[in-house]
């Protein structure tokens, strides 16, 4: 496959065919100027922005406000943001180059890329959820709220219908094949609510296989990934919220991939699943208080605990802050900590979960998202802005 967005020669002096010929060349294989540019009275707020398998692309949603002056009710100098458009920017993962939108109808909710960059799923609030296809910027499907309900029987006999509230927090397969992503079904009558995972093939929409949760199920934190290899798929457990203390008894679930069929789930109370990491290695976080967060690796197939870490960062009144994500580097070497409400991001050496640098990403930068394709630096996204944080951890014995 060709590198997304090369730069196209000349056409200046080919034959018409030829010319025509070029003219139908894939967007994205097309260098064109910058068309994500943000007019200076435009706040451009960032969601979900993430890298694709292959470490070629980055796309986000973006959601454009136009900041206006205003003077509020004591004649006070004061501003407020008018949303203007939405839409889904992407970049060259090498150069940072920003490369053709893709304009939305309303606010992107989630964002997911295929491993390749050829895909992208979307979920928008208020529009649905589609699969674009960033050859030809065409919707291969897509399913709105209407579209989707469900009937379930319940211990009396009665049929309950479970009103559809759409798809969200897609993620494919890393081969592309597959698309994972979670439903939500109503009961108006109840008001409760109902949790199904399903799988699609990426491409068609066809449904592959579904699993469902308990009745009164939502999604207290709502993962899932799929292993390097494709063969697993994890998840945090559907049920109705129950706390334990003060954290979700939810536990991460493994499933086998191509069908969605539960093969354990692991033992650990209130853990989100972060990120899959190689030999079926598993991310995972448990808040510890209401601040503080463990951050684990353990052996998806056995359950077994390979390491564990407590995120040290504090805010300034001493309390220990929470980690808001963790992901590992392309080679699996390194894994990076975010901290919630924070600019520290820890390093660690992903054999042993031992702290190997601490890092300040700037001021004005957001989360950092993803280890560059290099390894060599973390990327942040600030206002619609790729930066990069540079890393240099400690050698490994």
């Amino acid at each position: 496959m060709k590198l997304p967005f090369t730069r196209a020669k000349s056409a200046l002096f080919l034959t018409p065919l030829l010319f025509a010929v070029l003219v139908g060349v894939a967007w994205w294989q097309v260098r064109r100027p910058a068309s994500s540019a943000t007019p200076k009275n435009l706040i451009a707020v960032t969601i979900d922005p993430q890298l694709s398998g292959d470490g070629r692309l980055i796309a986000a949603g973006i959601q454009l406000r136009e900041r206006v002056d205003v003077i509020d009710a004591d004649g006070k100098k004061d501003y407020r943001d008018i949303l203007v458009r939405f839409e889904a920017r992407f970049w060259n993962a090498q150069t940072l180059a920003p490369l053709p939108s893709l304009p939305l109808l309303s606010t992107p909710g989630e964002v997911a890329l295929s491993p390749d960059g050829s895909l992208v799923a979307l979920r928008e609030s208020e529009k649905g959820f589609r699969v674009v296809d960033l050859g030809t910027r065409k919707t291969l499907w897509s399913q709105s709220e209407a579209e989707f309900a469900r009937a379930q029987s319940d211990e009396s006999g009665m049929v309950t219908v479970l009103a559809p509230h759409g798809l969200s927090h897609p993620v494919f397969s890393p081969d592309g094949r597959t698309l994972a992503a979670w439903g939500t079904f109503i009961d108006t009558e109840k008001g409760t609510s109902q949790v199904t995972g399903f799988l699609f093939d990426a491409r068609t929409g066809v449904q592959k296989a579904s699993w469902k949760g308990a009745p009164g199920s939502r999604l207290n934190d709502p993962t899932l990934h799929f292993s390097p290899e494709g063969h697993l798929l994890a998840s945090n457990e559907l049920q109705p919220q129950v706390y334990l203390g003060n954290v979700p008894y939810a536990r991460p679930e493994i499933r086998r991939a191509n069908d969605g069929k539960l093969l354990r789930t692991l033992p650990f109370n209130g853990a989100r699943v972060a990120a899959f990491g190689s030999d079926n290695r598993l991310l995972l976080l448990i808040g510890r208080s209401q601040y503080g967060t463990d951050v684990l690796e353990v052996d998806a197939t056995t359950g077994r605990r390979v390491w564990s870490h407590t995120g040290a960062v504090k805010y300034g009144d001493g309390q220990l802050a929470a980690i808001d994500s963790a992901f590992y580097s392309a080679d699996k070497k390194w894994v990076a900590l975010h901290f919630w409400a924070s600019r520290s991001v820890e390093i660690l050496d992903a054999r042993t979960g031992k702290l190997v640098q601490l890092l300040q990403a700037p001021a004005d930068s957001g989360a950092a998202f993803a280890f560059s394709p290099d390894g060599k630096a973390l990327l942040t996204m600030n206002q619609g802005v790729i930066g990069k944080l540079k890393i240099n951890p400690l050698p490994r014995n």
